[in-house]
């Protein structure tokens, strides 16, 4: 979303692959994903599983909320553009009457997006981040018509204590591609 340059250069995230965005905490990865990724999904009308595991889903809504109200303030190009700037938000006496009415149209939207079991971007916070539960979610949403998955954190998952830290981070990645990849028996997903 709002994306020309990346978009010419990696031309999308297709289904059936897993891409992985790296860095470490608070570096904007998670902000990344809702900017850039959600609001696409929003756009393409794809359904959407979010599973987190560290970041709680009333602060991930609050994300979306914010990036939608941005987008929708400034996806006009040049001539219509806006200049909405997040913080503007903190400052209601500067929102003109065409402003408050936007962000309540976002408001209600995103709640229409959100809302329900058949949700057009489903929420799901992991309290343990266990690959066997992750396989079982997946598949349940799978069934149901999603075909993007974002995993908001990829980290060890709790049951690997066992293996040394890069061994499990990467075995874990191999079943979330297996799950991902049609080839391997997976449920042709768009992962992030």
């Amino acid at each position: 979303a709002n994306s020309h340059l990346l978009n010419s250069v990696v031309q999308g995230m297709p289904r059936g692959e897993v891409t992985m965005i790296g860095g470490f905490g608070n570096s904007g990865k998670s902000s990344f994903m809702t900017d850039k990724v959600l609001m696409s999904c929003i756009d393409d009308v794809d359904r959407t599983l979010v599973i987190l595991n560290e970041e709680g889903a009333d602060k991930l809504r609050e994300k979306i909320f914010l990036s939608f109200v941005y987008y929708k303030m400034n996806k006009f190009g040049e001539e219509k553009r806006r200049n909405f700037d997040r913080k503007k938000l903190n400052r209601v006496s500067e929102l003109n009457d065409e402003d408050r009415q936007l962000i309540f149209d976002t408001f209600e939207k995103l709640k229409e997006l959100m809302d329900g079991d058949e949700a057009h971007i489903k929420i799901i916070f992991m309290e343990q981040y266990r690959i066997e539960d992750l396989k079982n979610i997946i598949a349940f949403h799978a069934n149901l018509g999603y075909v993007n998955l974002i995993i908001d954190t990829h980290k060890v998952p709790d049951n690997y204590k066992s293996s040394s830290r890069w061994e499990a981070i990467v075995e874990a990645t191999k079943e979330i591609y297996k799950l991902t990849h049609p080839e391997s028996g997976g449920f042709n997903l768009r992962t992030l």
